[in-house]
């Protein structure tokens, strides 16, 4: 080992050292948290087996985990009156760490809420959270041409009641006007561009400019010699994918960054504890807009190109 290299690695372990020391000596101090769990979760239609992690809050954090004796998990369906007893299992991370997980095989209803609840039979302590699972929601579009040449304002509606919609991703199908050019699907990310509406949410997305980058994606796959240049790509078909979340999954400014959401007072619902149980699942829905709307984002019409396969 050279030189800086060593000088680096003995830095290194001195900085280590001096913050798990301090960090040791923070976690002594207890009384601040007489909660008994820490509770990480989320509950969704869309899986057949829903998932809970519990961290008993011992006096200090530890990468292995034993089972604990004495912990009672259940939910219970505040609609029918339904109660669920979960099992527990050791979670094994690539690095080791091992996380006590409590599941149960079943679906939740959508818009029926549960109560998720960890109690320790020692002395009674629980710690609880009700999570709404959100309603099915309906998406539509609305085409908004504007008289500027670079905006084509396509508006995906989310219509639901007490919903937070997250992470949308929106997928252009487009080819490249020649005979025989294959289709492709490129995907953008629009996260963040969520707005409340009433009764919903909407996601506008101005096609024309991510025409640019779909269009320079294409040309790195299959190059044409057109650059970026209009009406030389024909677009099929636009696809949105998102997460629909109860009202209570929203994270500050609508990103979830794990770096934030670690912080325990960021977003929190667990009564008698710390952590989150969210609620949601994914949706993804296709549209073929109108020509109009196509031709004023300076694409091609597939239904006006003889013998297009439009689709993904």
């Amino acid at each position: 080992m050279r030189a800086p290299q060593l000088y680096l690695f003995f830095l290194i372990s001195i900085l280590l050292t001096l913050f798990f020391a301090g960090c040791n000596e923070d976690l002594l101090l207890r009384d601040d948290f007489p909660q008994p769990f820490t509770l990480y979760g989320l509950l969704s239609p869309d899986l057949d087996t829903q998932y809970v992690r519990l961290y008993p809050l011992d006096e200090f954090p530890r990468l292995d985990q034993d089972v604990p004796q004495g912990i009672h998990f259940t939910s219970l369906d505040l609609e029918t009156g339904e109660e669920i007893v979960w099992t527990d299992t050791i979670d094994t991370a690539a690095n080791g760490q091992q996380d006590l997980v409590f599941k149960a095989p079943f679906k939740p209803v959508y818009e029926h809420t549960y109560r998720v609840r960890a109690v320790r039979l020692s002395d009674g302590a629980t710690s609880y959270a009700d999570v709404r699972i959100p309603p099915e929601v309906t998406i539509r579009t609305e085409e908004i041409i504007l008289p500027a040449i670079n905006e084509a304002i396509l508006r995906f509606i989310v219509e639901g009641d007490r919903i937070r919609v997250l992470k949308p991703d929106v997928t252009y199908n487009v080819r490249f006007m020649g005979a025989g050019s294959p289709n492709r699907a490129y995907s953008l990310p629009h996260h963040r561009a969520e707005m409340p509406i009433e009764n919903g949410w909407e996601i506008p997305v101005n096609v024309w400019v991510d025409r640019l980058f779909v269009q320079n994606f294409y040309n790195l796959d299959f190059p044409t010699g057109k650059g970026i240049s209009p009406f030389y790509w024909v677009l099929n078909q636009v696809q949105i994918d998102l997460i629909i979340g109860d009202e209570e999954w929203d994270p500050p400014f609508g990103v979830l960054d794990p770096n934030l959401l670690s912080h325990p007072t960021v977003l929190q619902n667990v009564e008698n504890g710390l952590g989150f149980i969210g609620a949601g699942y994914r949706i993804s829905v296709r549209f073929s807009p109108s020509c109009a709307f196509v031709t004023d984002a300076e694409y091609l019409c597939p239904d006006e190109m003889p013998g297009n396969e439009s689709g993904f």
